[in-house]
């Protein structure tokens, strides 16, 4: 009877589709009305039809009205099982969301989105449906600017995809956490989303983990260059997680990317030739030249057009090619006036503005310079009112963040717990009464302990940011009644003297020996570090025999050329840390750590402080 039915229903498609498109109210009718099936039988033949016709004909959105008003009644009122009839709903809603996405009804793809999440809420049998939609709404706060939130549902999917052991899927939600982090300069969060994501791919052993986690890897190299200004140890790593990946390209295509352009991989590796090897001209045009050609096609082909050709514009008029520049710039600034949010491209604006004010000093037409300068001038402003709004965001979501850090770890650990009562199970099936009983006992008082040491780790926390934002007013508080002094104290030569006792104790309380406070962090980083437990109590036995005086003198001898990166390095050189510990320790590759020894030893290896470099 089935073949019959499956016979039946392939013939009024072939019927429907050769009469010039297929009729979804006909069609749904039909699998509907199948009453030898039972009513969860014909919704999954529902699903199987439109699933099939989405990749053959476009639904839009006249058939998704019909094919709500046919199928959601149907489950309400034919599906008896809660649980599944939520779960059914989750995935029709979340269906209608793809369907808007597609034609890009961004208001009514939102609100599918959040009938899916409540239904999903109402609790459903199905973690699939609700680790999608958990982490569909992540994406969905993202954008609105609730980033707590947007974090709080990334973590409830990949609890489910952990449990799911769809570690792909974990690490899709990672990585969008970690954009985040890079969108608010946050190294210290990048570094911790990384070591997760390390622990999945080497789980999930996939082209497309790989490709993730060597994207967020670059990224964050990026950063640590960044906040050390002239410090480029990080760069070749950078560099060659940008080549692992257009390897990867290469061999797999679009499916390692995971949606994501992968014109943006090429490009990256331009702007850092561009930044720090500025005279690589060939190189520049070979990696920019190939972001053009593997963006055809693609759906933010212009965003990345635009970066490109204002990319394109500043190196040729570093190269004094102005004609050229100017057509580039032009071009990618007509591109950035079609954009319809101005928030999304402000720093595009700024970087335009920018050089089209140095092309035109340059080439002496002062009047266009003064046009694109006010154009810049206004730009600023509008940047600085929302970075104060972005601030704000960043402060909220910190304070959030820091309550949830340990939360991937807690999966980590239930994860461990889940095989260890399997095992058990397997083991003692003879007993199994009291396995059972034994394993319930040990699993509540287990989750009791886990919750113990969330709530302190968060409640910690919470701590350590009031004592630091007190520590933070304190100082603002000294510092200023400071100043007042030293200016009472100049006015009166009488009142100086009265205060000099005063500035003096409190001059003492503002300045402190910066090597000191280096010793004592990379002590506490070598305790937190991957580093073997024996050599780190042999470091830290090093650490607290050093002359503290001798490298300081030596540290303030160098002052105006020496950065306290420089001197990290040069004090784990001094304890003799292993190369491979000390690329643990900063989290970069065992070459990047010669490169920098290399440059300290050229910079400081004659003076008498640092002799021990030689």
């Amino acid at each position: 009877m089935m073949k019959k039915i499956f016979l039946l229903f392939s013939i009024f498609l072939l019927l429907s589709s050769v009469s010039g498109q297929i009729n979804v109210k006909d069609s749904i009718d039909f699998i509907l009305k199948q009453k030898d099936l039972n009513p969860e039988e014909r919704i999954n033949n529902v699903r199987g039809f439109v699933v099939r016709n989405e990749v053959n004909y476009t639904f839009d959105e006249d058939d998704l009205a019909l094919f709500h008003e046919k199928v959601i009644p149907f489950i309400q009122k034919e599906v008896k099982d809660e649980l599944r009839r939520n779960a059914l709903l989750a995935w029709t809603y979340h269906f209608g969301r793809n369907v808007y996405y597609n034609s890009g009804n961004r208001e009514k793809e939102n609100d599918e989105l959040k009938k899916a999440l409540r239904t999903i809420e109402m609790e459903t049998d199905d973690k699939p449906i609700e680790a999608r939609i958990y982490f569909l709404y992540g994406i969905y706060q993202m954008e609105e600017g609730d980033i707590a939130q947007g974090h709080e549902y990334f973590y409830k999917s990949i609890e489910l995809y952990d449990q799911l052991g769809e570690y792909e899927n974990v690490i899709n939600n990672l990585y969008h956490l970690a954009i985040n982090f890079q969108e608010i300069k946050d190294a210290s969060g990048l570094e911790r989303v990384i070591e997760q994501m390390e622990k999945y791919a080497e789980r999930a052993q996939s082209a497309q983990a790989d490709y993730q986690l060597n994207t967020i890897k670059s990224v964050y190299y990026s950063e640590l260059i960044d906040e050390e200004k002239a410090d480029y140890a990080y760069l070749d790593s950078s560099i060659l997680c940008g080549k692992r990946n257009i390897a990867l390209i290469e061999k797999w295509g679009d499916e390692v990317t995971g949606g994501v352009n992968p014109a943006w991989t090429y490009y990256n590796i331009a702007v850092d030739y561009n930044e720090y090897y500025s005279d690589e001209y060939d190189t520049m045009y070979f990696y920019l030249d190939k972001t053009i050609e593997s963006t055809k096609g693609k759906h933010d082909e212009k965003e990345v057009y635009i970066s490109v050709y204002i990319l394109y514009g500043e190196i040729h008029l570093r190269q004094g090619k102005y004609e050229q520049a100017e057509k580039e710039m032009l071009y990618a600034l007509s591109l950035l006036e079609e954009y319809e949010n101005y928030n999304i491209v402000i720093a595009e604006y700024r970087e335009i503005y920018n050089n089209l004010v140095a092309l035109y000093e340059k080439k002496g037409n002062f009047a266009e310079a003064l046009k694109y300068q006010r154009l810049l001038q206004e730009n600023e402003k509008r940047r600085y009112d929302n970075d104060k709004i972005t601030a704000i965001n960043e402060m909220s979501f910190k304070y959030e963040t820091e309550k949830k850090e340990a939360y991937i770890s807690l999966l980590e650990e239930r994860h461990r717990t889940t095989r260890l009562i399997t095992i058990l199970i397997a083991g003692l099936a003879l007993i199994l009464l009291i396995t059972v009983v034994f394993v319930v006992s040990f699993y509540k008082l287990r989750k009791k302990n886990m919750e113990q040491i969330v709530y302190e780790s968060a409640l910690l926390t919470e701590l350590k940011q009031n004592e630091l934002l007190q520590n933070r007013e304190e100082r603002e508080k000294l510092q200023q009644k400071y100043n007042r002094l030293e200016e009472l104290a100049r006015q009166s030569e009488k009142k100086a003297n009265q205060y000099a006792e005063e500035l003096e104790q409190i001059q003492q309380k503002l300045e402190q020996k910066p090597i000191q406070l280096m010793v004592e962090k990379i002590a506490g980083e070598i305790k937190k570090s991957l580093i073997e437990k024996n050599k780190k109590e042999k470091y830290l036995n090093l650490l607290s025999d050093l002359d503290i005086d001798m490298l300081e003198q030596g540290y303030l001898a160098a002052h105006e050329k020496i950065t306290n990166m420089d001197m990290k390095y040069i004090i784990c050189f001094l304890i003799d840390m292993n190369i491979k510990d000390i690329g643990l320790l900063f989290n970069i590759e065992p070459p990047s750590v010669r490169t920098v020894r290399y440059r300290i030893k050229k910079k400081f290896g004659e003076k008498d402080t640092f002799k021990f470099l030689i």
